[in-house]
C-alpha cells in the first residue's frame, strides 16, 4: 500500500518467461535449474525439445539411446544430429521446405511435425539408424557433427540398394581419406546453411553412386507428400538429388 501507483503498475505488469520441459530426466532437470539461478537462458536444443511435444520427445530419446547415437558419435549432439537428419530426409522425401539446418530452424521444423509424425515416418528413421548401428560400432572420427547428418541421409541410399552396412562404413572410411574438394568447400563458416548442406550432400551422393556403381541402379520411389506436415514449398527450389526413401513394408498405409 505504500507503494505509488505507478510501481504497483510496473509489478502488476511484469510478464514472466515460463519453458515447460516435457519428459525431461533428472539430470536434465538439474541442469535448467542451474542454468535459471545462474541467469544462463535455456539452449537451442532443449527449446526444441519443448517444440516437439511429449510423445515425440520420447520417441527422440529412444531413438538417440541406440547404438549408433551411444557409440559412433560425440555425445550431447545426438539429438541435435537426430534432428537436423530427420529435417533432411523430410525435405528428401515429401518436399518439407527449410533454409537450413539451424537449432533455429530445427525447432521451428520440431514445431511443424508436433502430434503429426507418421509411423511410417518413424520407420524410415529407425530402420536408418538400426542400419548405422550395425555399420559403426565404435567413436568414428569422421562422424563429427558435420558429417553425421549428411551420412544419415546417404545411409537411406545405400539401404535402397542393399548395400550392406559393413560395406557401407568402408566407403564412409574411404571417402573420409578422399574428400573431394567440392565437399570441402562446403564446409567451414556458413555450412548450415541450405545451399552448403545440399552441395555435401550432393557431393558425398555422387561419391557413393561412384564408388559401388550405382548410376545404373533404378532408385526407389519417392514417399507421399501427405505424411509430414510440410511448410509451403519454395517454387525456385532445387529438387533433391537424393532418391527418397522407400516407406516401411511393415507399416500399414496410413489414410490421407
Amino acid at each position: 500500500n505504500d507503494l505509488s501507483d505507478d510501481i504497483k503498475d510496473l509489478i502488476s505488469g511484469y510478464r514472466f518467461t515460463i519453458y515447460l520441459l516435457e519428459d525431461a530426466t533428472d539430470e536434465e532437470i538439474e541442469e535448467a535449474f542451474a542454468r535459471l539461478n545462474a541467469s544462463t537462458p535455456l539452449t537451442l536444443i532443449q527449446k526444441a525439445r519443448t517444440e516437439m511435444g511429449t510423445e515425440l520427445a520420447q520417441w527422440t530419446r529412444k531413438m538417440t539411446n541406440m547404438s549408433f547415437f551411444q557409440q559412433a558419435i560425440p555425445l550431447t549432439l545426438e539429438l541435435e544430429i537426430l534432428l537436423q537428419s530427420m529435417l533432411l530426409m523430410d525435405a528428401k522425401d515429401v518436399g518439407y521446405n527449410y533454409k537450413a539446418i539451424s537449432m533455429r530452424e530445427v525447432t521451428k521444423y520440431c514445431r511443424d511435425i508436433r502430434g503429426n509424425y507418421s509411423e511410417s515416418r518413424r520407420q524410415v528413421i529407425q530402420t536408418i539408424i538400426e542400419y548405422l548401428s550395425e555399420a559403426f560400432q565404435e567413436k568414428t572420427k569422421f562422424l563429427k557433427k558435420t558429417n553425421a547428418v549428411m551420412v544419415f541421409v546417404i545411409a537411406d541410399l545405400a539401404m535402397q540398394h542393399d548395400i550392406t552396412p559393413q560395406d557401407f562404413k568402408k566407403f564412409i572410411d574411404y571417402f573420409a581419406e578422399h574428400i573431394p574438394y567440392e565437399y570441402e568447400e562446403n564446409t567451414g563458416a556458413g555450412n548450415i546453411k541450405k545451399n552448403k548442406t545440399e552441395g555435401r550432400l550432393s557431393t558425398i551422393c555422387k561419391s557413393m553412386e561412384t564408388y559401388f556403381k550405382l548410376s545404373d541402379k533404378k532408385p526407389a520411389e519417392p514417399a507421399k507428400k501427405s505424411e509430414v506436415p510440410t511448410s509451403e514449398p519454395a517454387k525456385s527450389d532445387k529438387k533433391s538429388e537424393v532418391p527418397a526413401s522407400e516407406p516401411a513394408k511393415s507399416v500399414k498405409k496410413e489414410g490421407i
